[in-house]
């Protein structure tokens, strides 16, 4: 799993944002966390992820960038949309792996 460099955060993950990153990196248990990814195929803009979910044995095997953590499902929602938008803001189309580079 690797960790975008320019994570985007919610407000509500902001203050345990050090503990839930060392929480992912060790695929450990966190309930009512939730990240955005870059999504597994080519067809999605962004994934939405429970944290819980990835430490599951089958998200070891695959490569995941995760782009932005929030506190609840709502606020990831929110999130994926900001982040597209400015994607489209600043580029005029929807290429989240170029933009995200």
């Amino acid at each position: 799993m690797e960790i975008y460099s320019r994570l985007y955060i919610s407000e509500e993950a902001k203050p345990k944002e050090k503990k839930i990153i060392s929480k992912l990196k060790r695929r450990k248990m966190q309930i009512g966390v939730y990240v955005i990814t870059l999504p597994i195929g080519d067809n999605d803009l962004l994934e939405i992820y429970s944290a819980a979910e990835l430490t599951q044995k089958f998200y070891h095997r695959i490569s995941l960038k995760v782009v932005g953590i929030a506190g609840s499902y709502m606020e990831a929602v929110v999130l994926a949309g900001q982040i597209i938008n400015e994607i489209y803001e600043n580029t005029g189309g929807f290429d989240t792996r170029e933009y995200l580079k």
